[in-house]
C-alpha cells in the first residue's frame, strides 16, 4: 500500500435529514486523491448510529484488490474541522483505513494538498498531516 497523508483529528458526521450529528474524536483521516468518493470503514460507521438512521442503498467499490460490496449513506455531511462535504458517503468493511477523504470531499472543500508543508489547505482552514504507510 502506498504511503498516505494522515491527520488524527476530530470528525463530525451529520444526518441532514434527521438534523442529528455525531462527533468522532481522534480519528485517523487519510487523504486519497485517487479515490473519487469518501469512504468510512464499517467499524467506524457503527459510531454514527446516534445520528439516526441514514437513508442507505447498496453500493460497490473497486480498488486495486478488486470489487467489493459497500453501502452508500445518503444525505450525510462529513466535516473535518470546519471543512464539510455534503452528499453520499460510502461505508465499506474492505477499507484499509478508518476514513478516506476522496476527491468528492477535496473538490467540495476546494482543498489543496501541500506535501512540502504537510498541510491540507481547504479555503481558510489548514489541517496538518503526517505521512504514514
Amino acid at each position: 500500500m502506498k504511503t498516505k497523508p494522515v491527520s488524527t483529528t476530530e470528525v463530525s458526521v451529520r444526518n441532514r435529514r434527521r438534523g442529528r450529528s455525531v462527533v468522532l474524536k481522534r480519528v485517523k483521516v487519510f487523504i486519497d486523491t485517487g479515490s473519487s468518493m469518501s469512504i468510512i470503514r464499517s467499524d467506524v460507521a457503527e459510531a454514527l448510529r446516534p445520528a439516526g438512521p441514514f437513508e442507505e442503498s447498496p453500493a460497490e467499490i473497486t480498488t486495486v484488490a478488486g470489487r467489493s460490496e459497500a453501502r452508500a449513506l445518503h444525505g450525510a455531511s462529513l466535516c473535518v474541522k470546519s471543512v464539510c462535504f455534503h452528499g453520499d458517503v460510502i461505508v465499506s468493511k474492505e477499507s484499509p483505513r478508518p476514513i478516506l477523504l476522496g476527491g468528492d470531499f477535496l473538490a467540495a472543500g476546494k482543498c489543496r494538498v501541500d506535501f512540502n508543508r504537510r498541510r491540507l489547505e481547504c479555503g481558510g482552514e489548514s489541517i496538518p498531516f503526517s505521512l504514514e504507510d
